[in-house]
């Protein structure tokens, strides 16, 4: 439903993303910005990247604790993402991290130096200001020491208020490159 709204308004380094493999047909109409599919695994993007390469511009790496993702990865974050990024390299494709919480606080700056994309999930916290800048300001110095040209991307939801959104993300716009927005069906207005 937003792809239309996307094709209208999206730059050129605007992404449009599907948070699963089952969803790539739907980036077939995207007709503007970068094209992202994310993976909670990392074996199973080099596993399929070598038959949806030319369909996307960007690998998204969502690295979380839980049963979606392989123990392995877990256990091996760093090694993880540096083996999808030598598959990614082969196929000129630029790669996004988004990390829980407590693998971004634990592991994200060792991993950010393999990434094109550090995104911080913050949409469970978004409604608590002080929870997301505690968060986010001192991990983001670090990852900026490791590496300076990363681009940075806070994730929120479309649910709440917009003007409580633009009044959390007003003071890191300075710091930040951009905005991941959650979107659902139930949200659209708030999304558009």
């Amino acid at each position: 439903q937003l792809i239309d709204l996307f094709n209208e308004r999206a730059r050129p380094q605007d992404i449009a993303r599907v948070e699963h493999i089952s969803q790539l047909d739907m980036l077939e109409g995207v007709s503007a910005g970068k094209k992202l599919v994310v993976f909670k695994s990392a074996a199973d993007a080099m596993r399929l990247l070598p038959h949806m390469h030319e369909s996307i511009d960007i690998v998204g790496y969502n690295l979380e604790h839980g049963p979606a993702n392989p123990i392995f990865e877990q256990e091996n974050p760093v090694e993880s993402i540096r083996r999808l990024r030598e598959v990614t390299e082969q196929y000129g494709l630029e790669l996004a991290l988004g990390p829980d919480r407590r693998f971004a606080q634990s592991d994200g700056a060792a991993m950010a130096p393999y990434a094109d994309y550090f995104i911080f999930q913050i949409q469970k916290v978004q409604t608590e200001p002080d929870t997301v800048y505690e968060f986010v300001e001192p991990l983001l110095q670090e990852i900026r020491r490791v590496k300076p040209d990363i681009e940075v991307s806070l994730q929120i939801r479309t649910e709440g208020d917009v003007d409580e959104l633009l009044a959390l993300l007003s003071p890191l716009q300075e710091e930040i490159q951009g905005i991941s927005i959650l979107t659902s069906e139930e949200t659209l207005s708030v999304t558009e």
